[in-house]
């Protein structure tokens, strides 16, 4: 077994004791662990068979904020993908974004959203999210044209093609995984009052989300045969509970609002949910075992404690010890 770095070990030690609370119905807790899982060389809890990686709203910074003393921004992934890849070869990774990558201030150190896709590229992200700010500053011609260079799912099931009907972007992503087929389905707010497109997309807009998940939440169920519903939303918190509510069948919340963080996910209307936002200034961490379903989860401080010096990009000298 390859040695682990101890400030590693210490970052995801408390994936061991964050189990989730009694009231997350059946389909977000833990089952009994499967004996036939190889124990991987991190502390996750029995029966892991994938960690989920999360982030969101790093509002264009690549490098840590200067009014965040060096914490925050996304240069540290693509390292610290490396480092859980030697440490834990047995436990693959699925990273998301929950959107709002773009630029807040351009000039204050930020890079448009071609330098994030690349970077999300680069460490493997499975999908990402289209937030309100990626939907104003960005816009979605341009997001169409990101998606078709990168390659990357950008999730947006209630954005639609006026002529055709059809999604502008992504409406869901599947992913095989070892805990099961996991559908990532992502919602935009609704903004009746903007349009977009041009001559090679059409007629961009956006369209009640509800309505939406209602169709397309059943379908993945039995026509794809999912084991578990994530929705990736970008809405603040009175809209995202009515949605819940009024949509049965999602399984796991991944959002972002501005700057709202969460240690651990919070019951939202019985759907256990993690806010991840802030300019990069957490991780989610989240271990998936049999069906989807979540073992534990813990939001992780990208600061002078994480193995993976967020100003650098760079391992800390102390994590290979």
């Amino acid at each position: 077994m390859r040695h682990v770095p101890r400030v590693l070990l210490a970052v995801l030690a408390g994936l061991t004791g964050l189990a989730l609370p009694a009231s997350f119905p059946p389909a977000a807790r833990a089952q009994a662990p499967d004996a036939t899982v190889a124990a991987a060389p991190l502390p996750l809890p029995d029966g892991s068979r994938a960690l989920l990686l999360v982030t969101g709203a790093d509002a264009g910074y690549l490098r840590p904020r200067g009014c965040h003393a060096g914490a925050g921004g996304a240069q540290y992934r693509p390292a610290f993908a490396r480092l859980l890849k030697e440490t834990a070869p047995g436990i693959p990774q699925v990273w998301i974004s929950t959107g709002g990558i773009s630029e807040v201030e351009p000039g204050d150190g930020t890079v448009p959203p071609s330098s994030f896709y690349r970077l999300f590229r680069s460490v493997g992200y499975a999908a990402a999210g289209v937030g309100p700010l990626d939907l104003e500053a960005t816009g979605p011609v341009r997001l169409v044209q990101l998606r078709a260079e990168f390659g990357l799912p950008l999730l947006a099931s209630n954005l639609r093609v006026l002529e055709t009907g059809r999604p502008a972007l992504d409406e869901s992503v599947i992913v095989e995984t070892p805990a099961g087929r996991i559908a990532f389905v992502g919602i935009v707010p609704h903004r009746p009052d903007l349009v977009w497109g041009d001559a090679a997309t059409g007629t961009i807009l956006t369209v009640e989300a509800e309505g939406v998940l209602k169709t397309l939440v059943p379908r993945l169920r039995v026509e794809a045969a999912v084991d578990a519903v994530v929705l990736v939303a970008s809405l603040g918190n009175v809209e995202l509970d009515a949605l819940l509510r009024a949509v049965p069948g999602i399984d796991l919340v991944l959002a972002q609002h501005g700057s709202r963080m969460s240690d651990a996910p919070e019951d939202q209307a019985g759907v256990p949910t993690m806010w991840m936002g802030g300019d990069g200034l957490r991780l989610g961490a989240l271990a998936l075992g049999a069906n989807g379903r979540v073992l534990a989860a813990r939001s992780l401080p990208v600061d002078e404690t994480f193995p993976i010096d967020p100003a650098t990009g760079e391992a800390r000298a102390q994590a290979a010890r």
